[in-house]
């Protein structure tokens, strides 16, 4: 893209004879490089447009001729760097700029569009209306990012009757290269997923692996490879209720790469997090996670690990965190269970964190309190191995236990600086030790 700066004026510190490659001009005010000028003249008008690839100091190295006529220029001409049309065409290359047009079909069949167009989508300020049909309203298989101008200014409105079938997003990758160059970092920023009422879709965010496309005889088609994506990364988004998870991470088919590297960050969440068959390198930083179902559901394959669950708030009426897996840290985050409206879960879970499986994954420095909620504890432990608590404050509520490490546990580590509201802690675990 060629650069542009204001003021941008001076006039030829020497003559510029024809054909040749290096101008000198009076005063170096100019952008870095690449960028167009244009020397005038003394009425102003176009006599040559000229591309500056390089420059030291007031000496710059021109291709002559881009507009007009390579001619000989005298030393005073005007030098001035001017708006052009390839500026604007540049900028939709760079970008598909979509605006809302404030109806269902119009808004759908634009994003649609500009997913296909393979650019950047830059969203503007507004309500876009999203119905679509079949399995999702916008399927992308391919990594250009989409960015809006920020969560509390661009909503994505889905209509009521969307059935929930049909996802906002799905995200497939594509590119089956050996490298897989081309279907790393699914990135969406700074807009709002919002219902027109109720519930309706199924995800409003879901990355399949399950779904793996690849070109056949000139057709896109389903396979069932070894695949995988990573460096995908969706922050300052606002997910509003939808029919299922606001993120579902699809990995069940039996590939042992699938997804990983990847993570959620500075979202605001209303109908949870769920990731089955997650890969290594996961992280979930700085979300508030509201609404029903579990606030976040991480489900490793076996051999993945390393999950960093940290400095969220989470008050989801289905539970906080449902994890298996190894070394998951679960660090500095307020979890609260309440049940003050909406939908309460169709199961109370058993603990408003529970690790069902795993080794070494740690806990550190979080508050779990069972305030309203009917759960039999703030944190339950099963089937985990070397696992290690510390610093955190446990609160059971009124009934529930505040910690339950259970029987099928191993080699657990209990620190002391550890809080127990009510003094309710059960330990049936093998080889705890109390450090």
């Amino acid at each position: 893209m060629h650069n542009v700066k204001n003021n941008a004026a001076s006039t030829l510190g020497a003559q510029l004879l024809i054909n040749s490659t290096s101008m000198v001009v009076a005063a170096d005010v100019f952008p870095v490089v690449p960028f167009y000028l244009t020397l005038a003249d003394s009425e102003g008008l176009s006599l040559e447009v000229v591309e500056v690839t390089d420059k030291t100091g007031t000496t710059l190295t021109v291709i002559r001729g881009v507009e007009g006529a390579d001619q000989t220029h005298p030393v005073g001409r005007p030098v001035e760097l001017r708006m052009m049309a390839q500026h604007l065409v540049e900028l939709q290359d760079a970008a598909a700029v979509v605006r809302p047009r404030g109806d269902w079909v119009s808004d759908t069949i634009n994003l649609r569009e500009a997913n296909a167009s393979g650019k950047k989508v830059q969203l503007a300020a507004g309500t876009f209306y999203l119905e679509g049909d079949g399995n999702e309203i916008i399927r992308k298989t391919n990594t250009a990012s989409w960015d809006g101008a920020g969560l509390g200014s661009t909503f994505l409105m889905i209509r009521a009757n969307v059935p929930n079938t049909r996802d906002v997003f799905r995200l497939t990758p594509k590119e089956l290269e050996p490298m897989g160059y081309k279907n790393r970092g699914f990135q969406l920023s700074n807009f709002a997923i919002i219902p027109e009422s109720g519930k309706p879709g199924r995800y409003a965010i879901h990355l399949d692996v399950d779904d793996v496309y690849e070109e056949i005889e000139g057709e896109m088609e389903i396979v069932e490879a070894n695949w995988f994506t990573s460096q995908f990364h969706f922050h300052h988004l606002h997910l509003d209720y939808c029919g299922g998870r606001s993120i579902r991470l699809s990995n069940t088919l039996p590939k042992m790469d699938g997804y990983f590297c990847g993570k959620v960050t500075d979202c605001l969440i209303w109908s949870g997090i769920q990731c089955i068959g997650g890969g290594d390198s996961l992280q979930f930083l700085g979300n508030t996670l509201a609404g029903e179902n579990w606030g976040l559901e991480c489900l490793l394959r076996d051999l993945a690990n390393v999950v960093a669950i940290r400095d969220n708030n989470i008050t989801a009426r289905g539970g906080a965190l449902r994890l298996y897996g190894d070394r998951f840290k679960i660090t500095d985050n307020n979890i609260e269970l309440y049940e003050n409206g909406g939908t309460a879960p169709a199961v109370t879970p058993a603990a408003i964190v529970q690790l069902i499986g795993g080794k070494q994954s740690e806990l550190s420095g979080n508050t779990i309190m069972n305030i309203v909620g009917n759960s039999s504890a703030a944190c339950q432990l099963d089937n985990c191995d070397r696992a290690k608590l510390t610093h955190n404050r446990f609160h059971g509520g009124a009934v529930g236990n505040d910690l339950v490490v259970a029987s099928s546990c191993t080699n657990t580590f209990l620190y002391p600086d550890n809080h127990y509201y009510n003094a309710r802690k059960v330990d049936s675990g093998t080889n705890t030790t109390y450090v």
